[in-house]
């Protein structure tokens, strides 16, 4: 089961925008009090907006599957977004029990070489998936327009 959202449990007092979804499969931006699009959604984060996608109902957490399905869609468009190799790599980590998502946040939020829970197993991985990273957000630099650009 999804975890509740919790969008004012920030600890550095930024805003973070909620989105709900409703069972139509539709999107609502609570700032701006409109619909909203997986493409706006791709944007906010291009853009560095802070969101939470919660179920307009249950208030579950889907922020994860919703960004899953921006890449999903990106790719159905002919946007290669995410290397297969690195796809692969990635279920087999998570097939293998080796990392947890907050493993692999951790690991994307420092830089540098760094240890992880699942030893020596991980560091080989955990570099190449940080390569890998490092070359997707620069092909996002490139594809975001100038003038969306954080400054």
């Amino acid at each position: 089961m999804a975890r509740k959202t919790n969008p004012g449990g920030s600890s550095d007092g930024a805003d973070i925008v909620v989105i709900r979804k409703y069972a139509n499969r539709r999107l609502y931006d609570t700032r701006r009090s409109a619909y909203v699009t997986l493409d706006d959604l791709a944007r906010m984060v291009r853009e560095e907006v802070r969101f939470v996608v919660e179920d307009a109902r249950t208030h579950d957490d889907l922020t994860r599957q919703v960004l899953m399905h921006v890449l999903y869609e990106q790719e159905s468009r002919g946007e290669p977004v995410l290397p297969a190799a690195f796809l692969r790599r990635l279920i087999g980590i998570h097939g293998r029990g080796a990392a947890s998502p907050g493993d692999l946040e951790a690991s994307l939020a420092r830089p540098g070489p760094r240890p992880t829970p699942a030893a020596d197993e991980m560091q080989g991985s955990l570099a190449e998936i940080r390569q890998q990273m490092d070359e997707m957000r620069a092909r996002l630099d490139r594809l975001a327009p100038t003038e969306a650009r954080p400054r």
